[in-house]
């Protein structure tokens, strides 16, 4: 599984969805930004947030927009350490925003690189 923002959305609405379904709100759900995102979004924002992930320094904003639909966005790695088992691993901050409707989703996580090459999600 490749670190995607569709990935994200995933992990995110999987592990809400996953919780006892008596008495959980799920509407905050329609108002996250990349539930309103289009193709183009998707891509730019998995380039912009692989390469920030993959050569991007610690404290360093790596800012994406897609001029179409002006949804934008930033990823921030937080910090770069090795887990565990010997992963390289970065702690990621993102804000993602749409302008309709209007919309603003701010992120932190946890992604470690696999001996695959793959970045994947990490829990501490």
């Amino acid at each position: 599984m490749k670190l995607t923002a569709l990935t994200l959305l995933a992990t995110v609405t999987a592990s809400v969805l996953s919780a006892p379904a008596f008495g959980v709100n799920y509407g905050f759900l329609e108002y996250d930004p990349m539930a309103y995102y289009k193709d183009d979004d998707w891509k730019i924002s998995d380039k912009a947030a692989l390469d920030a992930v993959e050569n991007g320094a610690d404290g360093s904003v790596a800012k994406w927009s897609n001029p179409k639909t002006g949804t934008s966005g930033a990823i921030k790695p937080l910090k770069t350490y090795t887990n565990e088992d010997g992963l390289t691993c970065r702690q990621v901050a993102t804000i993602d925003r749409t302008t309709k409707p209007k919309l603003t989703g701010k992120y932190t996580f946890n992604v470690c690189k696999h001996p695959d090459g793959e970045w994947k999600f990490h829990t501490k």
